[in-house]
């Protein structure tokens, strides 16, 4: 067993370590990585991409500092009715272009929208 002066002061910087690799490691589990081209966006998951219409992302927000956005959606896809993305893992370092790529989100979001068919209530479906 180590005895001594700068054991015992290390000890408790380990411990504070290992939880904030704990915080960061449960607020960025639900964060993912996405693409997007003027029809669709593209979320990265572990197994297979998610591809949701453009037209059915209600709002587009920056939740915290370090960049993380908050997707939501008006209809429930397979990860929910809302999820995360971080643009870079250097956000604070380049927000300028990582708001710019973001800013190019919400135009092609609003086309979409514009783009959108309306079903009128009474046509027939199949």
């Amino acid at each position: 067993m180590l005895q001594g002066h700068w054991f015992e002061f290390f000890r408790p910087s380990v411990w504070i370590g290992i939880f904030i690799i704990y915080l960061w490691y449960k607020a960025n589990r639900s964060v993912y990585h996405v693409e997007f081209d003027d029809e669709f966006l593209y979320v990265r998951l572990k197994a297979s991409d998610l591809i949701i219409p453009l037209e059915n992302i209600k709002d587009v927000n920056l939740v915290s500092l370090g960049g993380v956005y908050r997707v939501d959606l008006y209809y429930k896809e397979l990860i929910g009715d809302k999820f995360y993305f971080k643009p870079s893992l250097l956000y604070p370092l380049n927000h300028k272009k990582k708001e710019a790529v973001v800013d190019i989100l919400w135009k092609y979001i609003n086309q979409a929208k514009q783009k959108r068919t309306v079903i009128p209530r009474n046509a027939l479906h199949s």
